[in-house]
C-alpha cells in the first residue's frame, strides 16, 4: 500500500527574502554606479580646488553651488554624498517595511532632497519600487494560497486517516471472517470424511450382500433347472402311462398336448420349447399355447386361441427357439405352458388325417378363395398331416371354410340364371351334408378361425424349407 507522506510547505519567506535581496543588490549596484560618478566629480572638485578649478569644470561647480546657494561646492558635494549613503544604507533603525512601502516615497524624497537631476536613476528607483510592490502582492497571494493548500492538505490527511482506519477495520473483519470460514471448512471436511467413510462401509456391505444373494440365486436357478428336468421326465412318464391306459378305439386327438415351453423371455419376444429334431420339428411350424391348469380346449373360438401362439425359428437337437407371434390380453407366456398343433404329431409312424372343405381366407383380406384352401392343404401336408377328399372312419379333423353364399337378385331386376342359382344351392347343401356326416362320425369340426387358433397361426409368415 502506498504511503502518503505529508508535503512540506515551500519556504515562501526565504524566497521573498532572496527576491528582496536581489532587488536591493540591483538598487545598490545602480546607486553604486551613481556614487562612482559622484566620487569622480568629487575628485574633480578637489583637483579644481587644488588647481583652483579649470574653466571647463565651472559648469559642474556651478551646478553644485546652484543646488545649495549658501554652501561651497565641496560642502554641497559632501551633502550629496551623505544623502546618497543615507539613501543606500538607510537611516539607522530603518525596517524592511519602510523600503517595501511605496507610499512613503523615502527613496524618491531622498533623491529629490539630494537634488539629483538624473532622470535614469529616478526611473530605476521607481521601477524597483513597483517591483517591490508587485512582489509584496505576490507574497500576499502566495500566503493565501499556502493557507488554502495547508487547509486542503489537512482535510485530505484527515480523510485519508479515516479511510485508512476503515480499511484497517475492514481488513481485520475479513481476517476474522476468513478464520471463521476456515473453521467451518474444517468441520465440513471432517463431516464429509465421516459420511464418505460410512458410505464406503455401506457400499462394501451392500456388495457383499449382493454377491451372497447372487450366489444363492445361481444355486436356486440350478435347483429349478434340475426340478424342471425332473418334472419334464415325470410328464413324459405320465404321458406314456396315460397312453398305455387309454382304451382302444378313436380318441380326441385335438386335445392332445404336443410339448411344453421350457424358457420364455417376454422382453425379447422369444421362447424355447422341449421339441427338436428328434421330434420332427421344422422351422415355420406354429403352435398354440395353453394354460396347464385347463389343458387344450377348442369348444369355442376363445378356448381354441388359448394364451397365444409361437412360430419355430431355429430347431435344436432337443429344444427349439420360437418367436412369440401373439399373446392374449391379460396373459403372460411362461415356462410350463402347454403347446399344441392338431396337424403335428411327433410319432413318425402315425399321421393325422384331415378333410379340408370350402374356401378360406388366410391373408385376412376378407375374401375366401379356393387358392387359399390349396395353400392351407399344403401347410398341413408340410407339417406331416394327410389331407383326404372325403370323410372316412380314419378322419381325425374336418376343417371347414366359409359357407357358400346364398343366391342373390341382380341389381337391374330379375333373378340370376337358373343354372347359377341351382349351383349355389347345391354347394350349400353339400356343405351342410359334410358337417352332418362329421357330427354323426364324432369327427371334430373346426371352422377356419378355430383351426388357425389351434395351430397358432396369426398372420404369421410360414417358413418354407
Amino acid at each position: 500500500m502506498a504511503v502518503v507522506r505529508p508535503r512540506s510547505s515551500p519556504p515562501y519567506a526565504l524566497i521573498i527574502f532572496i527576491f528582496l535581496f536581489v532587488i536591493a543588490v540591483a538598487v545598490a549596484i545602480l546607486i553604486y554606479m551613481q556614487l562612482d560618478k559622484s566620487n569622480k566629480a568629487r575628485e574633480a572638485m578637489e583637483k579644481r580646488i587644488a588647481r583652483l578649478a579649470s574653466p571647463q569644470d565651472n559648469p559642474y561647480v556651478d551646478q553644485l553651488i546652484a543646488g545649495s546657494p549658501t554652501d561651497t561646492a565641496i560642502a554641497a558635494s559632501r551633502k550629496q554624498i551623505e544623502a546618497l549613503k543615507l539613501a543606500i544604507d538607510g537611516p539607522s533603525g530603518a525596517s524592511t517595511g519602510d523600503l517595501t512601502n511605496l507610499d512613503n516615497g523615502k527613496v524618491k524624497t531622498t533623491l529629490d532632497r539630494v537634488g539629483k537631476k538624473d532622470v535614469s536613476l529616478i526611473a530605476a528607483a521607481n521601477a524597483l519600487s513597483s517591483d517591490l510592490a508587485r512582489a509584496a502582492k505576490e507574497y500576499e497571494a502566495l500566503s493565501i494560497r499556502l493557507h488554502d493548500e495547508e487547509a486542503q492538505f489537512d482535510q485530505t490527511k484527515a480523510t485519508f486517516k479515516t479511510s485508512l482506519e476503515q480499511a484497517t477495520k475492514n481488513e481485520q473483519e475479513r481476517k476474522d471472517e476468513l478464520v471463521k470460514v476456515n473453521a467451518d471448512l474444517s468441520l465440513a471436511k471432517a463431516e464429509k470424511d465421516k459420511i464418505a467413510g460410512d458410505y464406503e462401509k455401506q457400499i462394501t456391505t451392500l456388495k457383499e450382500d449382493t454377491e451372497k444373494m447372487r450366489r444363492e440365486f445361481v444355486l436356486q436357478i440350478e435347483q429349478h433347472k434340475q426340478e424342471i428336468i425332473k418334472l419334464n421326465n415325470q410328464i413324459a412318464t405320465l404321458r406314456e402311462a396315460i397312453s398305455r391306459l387309454r382304451p382302444a378305439g378313436k380318441t380326441n386327438v385335438a386335445r392332445e398336448v404336443d410339448g411344453l415351453i421350457v424358457r420364455a423371455g417376454t422382453s425379447s419376444g422369444e421362447c424355447y420349447i422341449n421339441l427338436g429334431k428328434r421330434d420332427r420339428v421344422l422351422p415355420g411350424l406354429t403352435f398354440a399355447i395353453y394354460d396347464p391348469k385347463y389343458g387344450v380346449r377348442f369348444d369355442t373360438d376363445a378356448e381354441a386361441r388359448g394364451k397365444g401362439g409361437v412360430e419355430v425359428l431355429d430347431v435344436g437337437e432337443a429344444e427349439s427357439l420360437c418367436r412369440i407371434t401373439y399373446v392374449e390380453k391379460g396373459q403372460t407366456i411362461q415356462a410350463g405352458d402347454l403347446i399344441a398343433n392338431p396337424v403335428y404329431n411327433q410319432d413318425k409312424n402315425r399321421k393325422f388325417r384331415f378333410v379340408v372343405y370350402g374356401d378360406f381366407d388366410l391373408d385376412g383380406d376378407g375374401q375366401a378363395t379356393s387358392a387359399e384352401r390349396e395353400r392351407l392343404i399344403r401347410m398341413i401336408q408340410l407339417w406331416g398331416g394327410i389331407v383326404e377328399d372325403k370323410l372316412t372312419t380314419q378322419t381325425d379333423f374336418l376343417v371347414v371354410g366359409a359357407r357358400p353364399a346364398s343366391p342373390t337378385i341382380q341389381a337391374e331386376g330379375g333373378d340370376q340364371p337358373g343354372g347359377v342359382v341351382d349351383a349355389q344351392l347345391a354347394k350349400q347343401k353339400q356343405y351342410d351334408v359334410v358337417i352332418t356326416d362329421a357330427k354323426q362320425s364324432s369327427v371334430p369340426i373346426l371352422n377356419a378361425n378355430r383351426f388357425f387358433a389351434m395351430i397358432g397361426y396369426y398372420n404369421t409368415t410360414i417358413v418354407h424349407h
